[in-house]
């Protein structure tokens, strides 16, 4: 079984997790700026896309965005994240409201 990660923000530090993922591993770098993530896609062997919809098939979802922009993006992929999927916010001080994260008890938020 080939594990899906979506990357969601390809800046700086979403293309270093990126290129951290292990090989084999479907990449789906996930931008509003389509060029950034195409950019990073090539780099790292991934798929780019402009719509959070693409994460929809991830096992796991890397929520690599600056703290304000964290809690609206995470609350929209719990919606869209496939059972049993894992959403990990990578912000240093993004929280998540547990009403928020508590939603589907299919799906992981850390």
């Amino acid at each position: 079984m080939i594990m899906s990660t979506a990357v969601v923000g390809a800046g700086r530090m979403g293309s270093v997790v990126a290129a951290q993922l292990p090989p084999g591993t479907r990449k789906l770098i996930i931008d509003i700026d389509l060029q950034q993530a195409a950019r990073v896609a090539r780099m790292t062997g991934g798929e780019a896309f402009d719509s959070l919809d693409a994460a929809a098939p991830a096992d796991l979802i890397a929520v690599v965005l600056p703290a304000p922009m964290v809690e609206g993006i995470v609350s929209r992929l719990i919606d869209l994240a496939k059972s049993g999927a894992v959403i990990l916010n990578m912000a240093t001080t993004a929280r998540i409201d547990p009403a928020v994260s508590g939603k589907r008890p299919d799906v992981t938020v850390v």
